[in-house]
């Protein structure tokens, strides 16, 4: 039996917030974070064990300061924050901010959002959509009857974690329907890389084990690329969700999402090499 493996571990930027937002704990005492700061229930449960803790609304803000996710927020909500007298730690992704930033500079263009749909609205998309003063959100390529006949400048974002390959199909729909569309590349090149790794790897391994939250976007796109191309492929979050031994084959690839801690890849590498 061999196992490979792909890239593993934190991305940089879930690594940042995740280095600010313990420096926090440790000066402050305690945090508070609005939303999931990754989505990850291994790292959720760590950050609770540290006196960092998940809440829904700033009316429940109890800590003396309070982060956002890496998914990012809207302006709003920031403002509130600050209004409530709570200091603010804002662990937004900068590759998030960038869309955000990309977003208000188009304000000739109708905006479209391209989403894979899997939560209504993702965070990271929800945040976006406070930055659009004329667009839609799309979800796959339901599409070009949502916008509008008059909208002749158009520009096209899309979520940090989509599949690549879901984003180009997209995009060749839509260029042929409008006079003018400004398309921009926004996938997160290191989600790219893993997907791309995928890719290769699905295609010489008996199986695929997709390690990551059962909610974390660019987990399932892994998986859903894995699946395309090696049907045993499996998503499972930790050690625990290893299939048997004699389903897997002699040659396991593994794959894990931006947002899985090193040691849950190793603990599943361990748990298959020693049945």
């Amino acid at each position: 039996m061999t196992v490979t493996k792909g890239t593993i571990g934190y991305c940089s930027w879930i690594k940042r917030a995740l280095e600010k937002i313990e420096e926090a704990a440790d000066k402050y005492g305690k945090v508070n974070v609005l939303g999931d700061l990754v989505h990850n229930e291994t790292v959720a449960a760590a950050l609770s064990a540290k006196n960092i803790t998940k809440i829904e609304s700033i009316d429940q803000i109890d800590a003396p300061i309070v982060a956002t996710t890496t998914h990012g927020t809207t302006p709003k909500i920031l403002e509130e924050i600050s209004a409530r007298g709570a200091k603010l730690l804002d662990t937004t992704c900068p590759r998030v901010k960038k869309v955000q930033d990309l977003i208000t500079s188009l304000d000739d263009y109708f905006v479209v959002i391209f989403s894979d749909g899997r939560v209504y609205p993702h965070p990271e998309v929800k945040s976006y959509l406070e930055y659009i003063k004329d667009g839609t959100l799309v979800f796959h390529f339901d599409i070009l009857n949502k916008i509008p006949d008059s909208a002749n400048k158009v520009a096209v974002v899309s979520q940090t974690t989509v599949p690549e390959d879901n984003y180009y199909s997209f995009i060749r729909s839509i260029s042929l329907h409008r006079k003018e569309v400004r398309i921009f590349n926004t996938i997160c090149p290191e989600v790219v890389q893993r997907q791309r790794e995928v890719k290769l790897m699905a295609k010489t391994v008996d199986s695929m084990l997709i390690v990551g939250g059962s909610l974390s976007n660019n987990t399932n796109s892994l998986y859903e690329i894995s699946l395309l191309i090696n049907s045993n492929s499996c998503h499972i979050e930790d050690k625990s969700g290893v299939p048997e031994r004699v389903n897997l084959g002699a040659k396991i690839g593994i794959a894990a999402g931006t947002s899985t801690p090193p040691e849950v890849v190793l603990e599943v590498e361990r748990r298959i090499e020693n049945g």
